[in-house]
């Protein structure tokens, strides 16, 4: 399932009409932010999103215009740096353990997502940033992380609901900044984890393939998150 499925399904839950050129728009700008290829099979169709280039460059992901993260990863591993895969690994789980506790595990204005996330934190342990656990300290699954990123992007889609084509939504600035913030995280959060899946020689057959699978659904479900962010943003009144 793309991102781009995942965003439909988010919808169909959600009376919000008259937007079909404004999702495609976000789904646009989210691209350009993240996906700096285009075309992995055919080189010679390839091309690459300058937004998406240096936002990979600024975060260290590529040295260049021109660099790949499985090139990136051979000279960096080669020359006797930092693990590539695990400087990738430990800062989108940091990225991930400053977004649910400043920002995510703290929205309190609506009674069903605050039962959802009732008695879920952050891991306070510091081998496991980045993962939510329960109150009895069980660790969520995969799934489990995915549908809380999937409710969470549920709330803020609530915000749209009935409104009209040209009507505005009306944000505190807190909240302005709050979607900010998400919308700026989600995009860090991908940067680093869309390395470390095309760094990575995928086996569909391997006994890593599940951890591959966990690996792209929660990309996804980030994904739908920063898209959601930024359709209510355009959608909010300045």
């Amino acid at each position: 399932m793309s991102s781009r499925t995942a965003f439909d399904k988010l919808l169909t839950r959600v009376n919000v009409d008259g937007i079909k050129t404004l999702k495609d728009n976000v789904i646009k700008a989210v691209r350009r932010d993240v996906c700096y290829r285009e075309n992995l099979s055919n080189s010679h169709l390839d091309k690459r999103s300058p937004r998406a280039n240096n936002n990979a460059k600024q975060r260290g992901v590529l040295r260049n215009n021109d660099d790949t993260p499985m090139k990136h990863k051979v000279v960096q591993v080669g020359r006797g740096g930092q693990n590539y895969n695990n400087f990738l690994g430990q800062t989108y789980h940091e990225i991930q353990h400053n977004l649910f506790a400043n920002h995510l595990l703290k929205i309190d204005e609506s009674p069903s997502l605050t039962n959802l996330l009732h008695g879920i934190n952050v891991n306070p342990d510091e081998n496991r940033k980045g993962y939510l656990i329960r109150a009895d300290g069980v660790e969520l699954s995969s799934i489990e992380f995915c549908n809380v990123i999937d409710e969470i992007s549920i709330f803020f889609l609530q915000k749209l609901g009935g409104l009209r084509p040209r009507q505005r939504v009306i944000l505190s600035n807190q909240w302005r900044n709050t979607l900010e913030s998400v919308y700026e995280y989600c995009l860090d959060i991908l940067v680093y984890r869309n390395a470390m899946d095309w760094s990575i020689d995928n086996d569909l057959m391997s006994r890593n393939y599940n951890v591959w699978k966990d690996h792209v659904m929660v990309m996804i479900s980030f994904a739908a998150l920063m898209a959601v962010t930024e359709m209510l943003r355009k959608k909010s009144a300045p």
